[in-house]
């Protein structure tokens, strides 16, 4: 297994597809990494990432993408939380305040490395928008991409690199995909987040 040589904050939402019901709120992602010792007293590796496309009719969008990395108590341990997430908001919403949230800490813990990583982006599609199955081919592709990087040794400043790119070409796809569709994306959110604290 490879270590971080850093705490890197980043998160990756879920992949997920499809319109869901419209939720007070709209939908949420919500991916946490949680490193500590085995029973036997080994450290251990932890990885957890997802990316999701929803969609929410409701009047008051307040949805959050949160990706948390902790690793504690524990001596070389590892975890990492990715989260990539899109909404699109098919209703007039009377208020769009979504949260973006990338959150990691080593908590005693000795060379311990915690990476976690959110990219967001919530849309406006004019209506009912929903992805085609090249839109579902061309996210499982990413998703695929983001596996490959989070299985490779690369350091934080490349990882959040390659996940950076991903993240706009979500963006450039679900923008795409609203279009063919029959809607206009517009008044676009996006949203990053990237914390850094040393191991």
């Amino acid at each position: 297994m490879r270590r971080l040589t850093a705490v890197l904050t980043i998160t990756i939402a879920l992949l997920g597809f499809g319109a869901l019901p419209a939720v007070a709120g709209g939908p949420n992602n919500l991916v946490f990494s949680d490193a500590t010792a085995d029973a036997a007293g080994a450290a251990t590796f932890d990885t957890n990432w997802r990316m999701v496309v929803a969609a929410t009719g409701t009047d008051e969008v307040t949805s959050a993408n949160v990706a948390r990395a902790v690793a504690h108590d524990c001596t070389g341990c590892q975890a990492i939380a990715v989260a990539f997430q899109a909404v699109l908001v098919t209703s007039d919403a009377d208020t769009v305040t979504p949260r973006n949230l990338a959150v990691a800490t080593n908590e005693r813990c000795t060379g311990c490395a915690s990476f976690a990583f959110a990219f967001q982006y919530v849309v406006a599609t004019g209506g009912p928008a929903h992805l085609s199955p090249s839109g579902y081919q061309g996210v499982a592709a990413l998703r695929q991409e983001v596996a490959d990087d989070l299985a490779t040794d690369l350091t934080p400043e490349e990882l959040n690199a390659r996940l950076t790119d991903v993240g706009h070409r979500f963006q450039a796809l679900v923008d795409s995909e609203v279009a063919r569709s029959g809607g206009r994306p517009h008044d676009g959110r996006l949203r990053e987040q990237d914390d850094r604290t040393p191991a």
